[in-house]
């Protein structure tokens, strides 16, 4: 008999429900073994579950139940693509208002208040209006001193930063590209973000590598578009060579390498 165990390994969100990875334990064996089901399995695995029901005495054929099973399966990611494709075009749209900001570097603090000013307001709007955890900068002058000793210009961010917006300027509903476009753009400068935001205030360790995980939105982007995040991994590792000094370069080298193991 198999008893399904959820624990919090790393939590999915879908609408307003939390969808674990499941562990499952088959007491049937002469020893207990764990197995740790990825994240898209385990969201396909609960909506059968919970559109077929459990039940222990099954009478159809394995042919049977492999159809119903694909049938629920499509069924269900239908029903989730709809949610965030009409999520994708409030947010998106709103994202368009959002003003640029100008392609110099920054060499002063003032520059840098303006600098965080626009990045947060974005930031900011995701988190309460798209559910994600972007971390927000504090603006202070200790923050700019420790930030200006780990990269040596802003200019590359700058563009990452108008890149979504211009993304978002371009979407149209009817064109599933261009929403793919809007968060190959998102994913790269949240990423990017993260990862200079994680190097400035903690050290690189498995931990802080998952909690970058969840501050770029990979949490989110590997469940709508898996196929978007060796893109968007490849391009921010690219795009934070000529950035980051030294020290930090092997830091982010770290976070990667741990993305890439997590992922």
């Amino acid at each position: 008999m198999i008893y399904f165990i959820c624990i919090c390994d790393n939590i999915w969100y879908i609408s307003k429900f939390k969808i674990q990875h499941i562990v499952y334990h088959d007491w049937g064996m002469d020893k207990m073994k764990f197995y740790k089901v990825s994240p898209v399995i385990c969201i396909l695995f609960c909506i059968i579950l919970m559109m077929s029901g459990c039940v222990e005495n099954v009478t159809e054929s394995i042919s049977d139940i492999g159809d119903k099973a694909s049938s629920l399966v499509d069924d269900g990611l239908n029903y989730i693509d709809s949610g965030f494709n009409g999520q994708d075009t409030d947010l998106i749209k709103a994202i368009s208002n959002f003003p640029t900001l100008d392609n110099n570097t920054i060499d002063t603090f003032e520059g840098y208040q303006n600098f965080v000013d626009s990045v947060n307001a974005l930031f900011k709007f995701l988190n309460r209006e798209g559910g994600y955890n972007f971390q927000v900068l504090k603006g202070t002058r200790e923050e700019y001193d420790k930030i200006s000793k780990v990269i040596t210009e802003y200019s590359p961010l700058i563009d990452n930063h108008n890149a979504v917006i211009y993304a978002a300027r371009e979407y149209d509903k009817n064109n599933s590209e261009s929403v793919k476009a809007f968060y190959k753009a998102l994913g790269v400068f949240g990423l990017k973000f993260s990862i200079i935001y994680a190097t400035v205030w903690y050290a690189p360790t498995y931990k802080t590598v998952g909690m970058v995980y969840r501050w770029s939105g990979l949490n989110r982007f590997a469940f709508k578009y898996p196929t978007l995040i060796s893109f968007i991994l490849s391009q921010a590792h690219w795009g934070l060579r000529g950035v980051l000094v030294d020290k930090s370069s092997e830091a982010a080298e770290y976070f990667f390498d741990g993305l890439n193991n997590l992922i």
